[in-house]
């Protein structure tokens, strides 16, 4: 438990290079609703709205790490989860 606590957010960019960590699953997300069949680590919004990514460390543990959301304006962006996660450390 405790490492997952030191283990940074994901994060999302666009058109960037997707990161180098590679995690177990990927779930997408718009307005809060889960995108069915985005489980890769980029994803194309079709429509503006607000994204936010949840990947899973490991696929035997129930470790997830939800990313903020990310805010899309025009329609045909690519999102990417990538490098430069912002840590979600506790003080």
């Amino acid at each position: 438990m405790a490492s997952i606590l030191k283990t940074p957010k994901p994060i999302i960019k666009i058109n960037g290079s997707p990161s180098s960590d590679t995690y177990a699953e990927y779930r997408w997300y718009k307005d809060g609703v889960l995108i069915a069949g985005a489980t890769t680590a980029t994803y194309t919004a079709s429509q503006p709205g607000n994204y936010k990514v949840a990947v899973k460390l490991t696929a035997d543990l129930d470790d997830v790490l939800i990313s903020n959301n990310f805010e899309v304006s025009v329609a045909n962006v690519e999102l990417v989860v990538a490098d430069g996660a912002i840590s979600n450390n506790l003080p």
